[in-house]
């Protein structure tokens, strides 16, 4: 059996092997490429935030000129704060546009509902639907509002036992409003209940019909006021808008380009006419 030849060690020098620092190259290429994506889809979005600043110039103008983060007059430090303010707007809306937008029906089934009930006690008060609206056509649509409660499976038991307290009452729709960073939770659960159909909402949509409600007109002045105050909460407070939008886009990083870009999609949605054709959108 052969032995092992070791005379490579007379002449082998170990060489301390050259530091690898990690470099930065190809995230700042993804970077620079994210940010020159979200700058060139924001052209135009300084003629949008103008367009909303005259049309809202009567009651203080565009909602980015105004800081509503820190509003004290509305209470927004719990969930139901934000189920609250939707309740009254839906309740008080002459138009039904708001309402139209959000529940995907029509104005004039929305327009003046005879109730909007908060905090419903179902099922010998193991169960509170959010909110239930009651429309003049007889019938009744439900929601359950989230700003980030991850408990998402009682909304199906919610909506069994809204069907049963009210069932002399033909239910139009089974809603929840989440953020958009709950929409993949969301779809898991929902996933497990195929059999029980209720429509995700988010609060774009809210800003979205808010802003649509508050182009087109037909709306009480009072109504206005709080509308345009509670659509500056929920963009900037939930969606991540701006305050003072019309800055020069190239003075911002990503976080605030992707909130000026939800904003400007916020705002071209608010703009389009109301028509049967839009309810669906």
């Amino acid at each position: 059996m052969g032995g092992t030849d070791w005379d490579f060690l007379a002449h082998f020098r170990w060489v301390e092997p050259e530091e690898q620092v990690p470099g930065w190259d190809k995230t700042l290429s993804w970077v620079r490429l994210t940010y020159d994506w979200l700058s060139a889809e924001l052209e135009g979005y300084e003629d949008h935030v103008q367009a909303w600043e005259d049309r809202l110039n009567r009651l203080g103008g565009e909602l980015c000129r105004h800081d509503w983060r820190n509003f004290r007059p509305l209470r927004l430090t719990r969930e139901e704060d934000w189920s609250d303010w939707l309740a009254w707007l839906l309740e008080k809306s002459k138009t039904g546009i708001f309402g139209a937008h959000v529940f995907r029906g029509t104005a004039e089934d929305m327009a003046g509902p005879v109730s909007v009930e908060r905090e419903v006690t179902l099922s010998n008060g193991r169960i509170r639907a959010d909110l239930v609206v009651f429309l003049r056509s007889g019938k009744y649509v439900h929601l359950e509002v989230k700003i980030g409660d991850m408990d998402l499976n009682k909304t199906f038991d919610t909506a069994t036992a809204t069907r049963v307290r009210f069932r002399a009452h033909q239910c139009q729709g089974d809603f929840i409003l989440l953020l958009d960073s709950q929409r993949e939770s969301w779809a898991e659960v929902a996933s497990r209940k195929q059999a029980q159909q209720i429509d995700d909402r988010y609060w774009h949509d809210v800003a979205i019909g808010l802003r649509r409600a508050l182009w087109m007109g037909g709306e009480s002045d009072l109504w206005n006021g709080w509308a345009l105050t509670f659509c500056g909460a929920v963009e900037q407070r939930l969606l991540g808008h701006p305050v003072r939008g019309w800055e020069t886009v190239g003075q911002h990083g990503l976080l605030d380009l992707s909130g000026r870009l939800s904003h400007l999609q916020v705002m071209r949605e608010g703009v389009l006419k109301w028509s049967s054709a839009s309810r669906t959108s």
